[in-house]
């Protein structure tokens, strides 16, 4: 039944067109071109779905590096603050009596790292001007 309604459909289009002046040929050439642009069409859907796929895939990967980025971070921060812990202070320890002076670092801050009053710390290492330490220096705790 269907085919034959389709059939119909199609008869009474022809009969249309012919009327209004278009030939069997010129419909038939509008109904190929038209299923190459439906099958064209569906290509191009199906690529787009596959491009939107890797797209989602590239950014939950994205999504999983940062997440790794974040905890490695934590991870150093965690390290960092044991290692400082270990050493006495927040900048790098030669020794329980040595401390070397890291970017700003101050003679106070290196006192309040330490635990060195700054006093004792500038008579230790004979400074006589607080502003005149420099990155690298190694400073006598004891």
């Amino acid at each position: 039944m269907k085919k034959a309604l389709r059939l119909f459909t199609f008869m009474c289009l022809i009969l249309t067109l012919t009327a209004c002046g278009v030939s069997e040929k010129d419909y038939q050439a509008a109904v190929s071109e038209k299923e190459a642009l439906k099958t064209e069409l569906e290509t191009a859907q199906q690529e787009n779905k596959v491009l939107n796929e890797s797209v989602t895939e590239i950014y939950k990967e994205r999504e999983n590096l940062l997440a790794e980025i974040d905890r490695l971070k934590d991870e150093n921060k965690a390290l960092t603050a044991k290692k400082d812990a270990d050493q006495g202070g927040t900048g790098k320890a030669a020794g329980k009596d040595s401390y070397i002076i890291q970017p700003d670092d101050t003679l106070g801050r290196i006192a309040d790292k330490t635990g060195v009053p700054l006093e004792d710390l500038k008579r230790l290492n004979h400074i006589t001007n607080n502003d005149v330490i420099w990155v690298g220096q190694k400073l006598r705790l004891r």
